[in-house]
């Protein structure tokens, strides 16, 4: 009785792993923002929102990064990842849209896809990242320290923002909401 009560704690056992490393496998390459002005600094008040999913390849060299926004009251100028943790300024490590990449959409709603591979990534001089340095920039992305920012005609440090975070689950975080 005892050894069958043990191998079916033992298989348990397996199950429960396999998952907790299926879960990890299909959300470990993927993170996720929402944007809204209520994360800008200074903080805006503005209907304007967004998303955005970046999708790390298995091999760890590209990252697909897609934003959509609406409601925008400026033309988007630009977009990109910025190295900062929440609440604090940072400076940009890779473009979205705007120079050098292809021209952010000119609606207050828009969707782009684009990917950043390490020839992509801006030197953050005096933060660690060289130019080039895809590695860092992941790593950064998985501990939370990278933002998506829309910058646009009306607001030009940034009209919605969001703090990247693992996972494509559903989330209010950037909506307002606690």
């Amino acid at each position: 009785m005892k050894s069958k009560l043990v191998g079916m704690f033992c298989a348990l056992s397996l199950i429960n792993v396999g998952i907790l490393l299926a879960d990890d496998d299909n959300q470990g390459g993927q993170f996720q923002a929402n944007l809204s002005g209520y994360q800008e600094i200074p903080t805006l008040s503005t209907a304007s929102s967004g998303d955005v999913t970046v999708k790390l390849s298995a091999d760890q060299k590209t990252l697909t990064v897609t934003l959509t926004f609406s409601k925008l009251e400026g033309v988007a100028q630009a977009a990109g990842l910025f190295f900062g943790a929440q609440a604090t300024t940072g400076n940009i490590v890779a473009h979205i849209c705007g120079a050098p990449k292809p021209a952010c959409p000119a609606t207050a709603d828009g969707t782009v896809t684009t990917t950043i591979v390490a020839a992509d990534v801006v030197a953050v001089t005096g933060q660690g990242i060289a130019a080039g340095d895809l590695a860092a920039l992941i790593r950064a992305i998985e501990n939370g320290v990278v933002y998506a920012n829309v910058l646009s005609s009306k607001y030009a440090f940034g009209e919605i923002r969001g703090q990247l975070s693992r996972g494509f689950g559903s989330s209010s975080e950037g909506r307002g909401h606690r």
